[in-house]
């Protein structure tokens, strides 16, 4: 693989590393002077959050259309199947739901 070992999670933490380790918990110079940056302009935090949140907000209004969309096609289906005890709840539920709006 590569030229670095890593270092297991059951490794002692005491020890220094040995030649060709690398400590995954702590971050480098040139990582850490990069997070400084970002932190330190201010209008570069608030676009990477509010783009981060667009996402986020988007991605699950895409989500739960997709599944709300697969459980009313699974309930149409169960009611089609004509199963008597479940096809009259389902035709109760949408009765209620059509009386609400």
């Amino acid at each position: 693989m590569g030229r670095f070992k890593r270092r297991k999670p059951g490794d002692d933490e005491s020890k220094e590393p040995e030649q060709g380790e690398v400590r995954d918990d702590h971050p480098t110079d040139q990582e850490f002077a990069e997070y400084l940056r970002y932190l330190r302009t201010p209008h570069r935090l608030i676009f990477v959050n509010f783009a981060a949140g667009l996402a986020r907000g988007l991605g699950m209004s895409v989500g739960f259309t997709i599944l709300g969309a697969l459980l009313i096609y699974f309930m149409r289906q169960l009611v089609w199947s004509n199963i008597p005890w479940l096809s009259q709840f389902i035709a109760e539920i949408v009765v209620l739901v059509d009386a609400k709006t």
